[in-house]
């Protein structure tokens, strides 16, 4: 697999791309080889997500999610939980951990009558103001802070939360960040599986909750290891 496949993951591309790269190394945890950049594990797919850091495919800041040092992420989470207890009733059959989640991320990224346009000038700004340098660690927390972020932070932000659901028992299942590249153009979105039923896919960017695969799905929501083993 190449990082110019289709449906190859963009953090599969990122590593290739800082394969030299002093900060990268690879170490054994529970018997199997993780890569870790700057001492942070990396997010790829399938890996925990909370105290990690997202590469980009591109050169561009790595995102970190630490609890600890993101009181707004905190923030986020407690809304969900407090949303979470007002759901009686799920009209679409996602859990309803999920649809709070949803909507708090997408709420959050979105405030007030914003554009996307707008969204995008949020995060280059943010991005200015931390002279964030290329590869770069930078906590999610800035971000989350002037509701700013593209794809990455948002799934991020979602699958940190999600994942905290599942650790604190309002879920079950598994929860993982996703991202291909399709068309030269990249994505992220967040994928939660339970242990019995289908998936649900968490993509408040192109404003979509549901399964990944589905007629009306606005990306598609396949890794290259979904097409070897359907």
């Amino acid at each position: 697999m190449t990082p110019e496949d289709p449906l190859a993951g963009r953090t599969f591309a990122a590593l290739e791309r800082l394969e030299s790269h002093p900060g990268l190394e690879m170490r054994v945890v529970d018997g199997v080889q993780m890569p870790f950049y700057q001492g942070r594990r990396v997010i790829e797919r399938g890996s925990p997500i909370a105290g990690g850091v997202s590469l980009g495919a591109t050169e561009r800041e790595a995102i970190v999610v630490d609890w600890e040092k993101a009181p707004t992420l905190e923030q986020l989470y407690r809304s969900v939980v407090d949303t979470y207890s007002w759901y009686f009733t799920s009209p679409t059959e996602i859990p309803l951990a999920l649809q709070a989640t949803y909507d708090i991320i997408l709420n959050w990224f979105n405030p007030g009558d914003r554009t996307p346009e707008d969204g995008r000038t949020a995060l280059s700004f943010i991005l200015r103001k931390l002279d964030a340098k290329r590869d770069g660690k930078v906590n999610l927390e800035h971000f989350l802070v002037y509701h700013a972020g593209d794809c990455r932070h948002q799934s991020l932000a979602a699958g940190a939360i999600v994942e905290r659901l599942i650790a604190e028992h309002y879920l079950e299942g598994t929860v993982t960040i996703e991202r291909n590249s399709l068309n030269s153009q990249g994505h992220a979105w967040t994928t939660h599986t339970p242990p019995f039923g289908r998936a649900t896919v968490i993509d408040t960017v192109l404003r979509y909750l549901g399964p990944p695969q589905r007629p009306d799905v606005p990306w598609l929501y396949l890794h290259q290891s979904d097409m070897r083993h359907p």
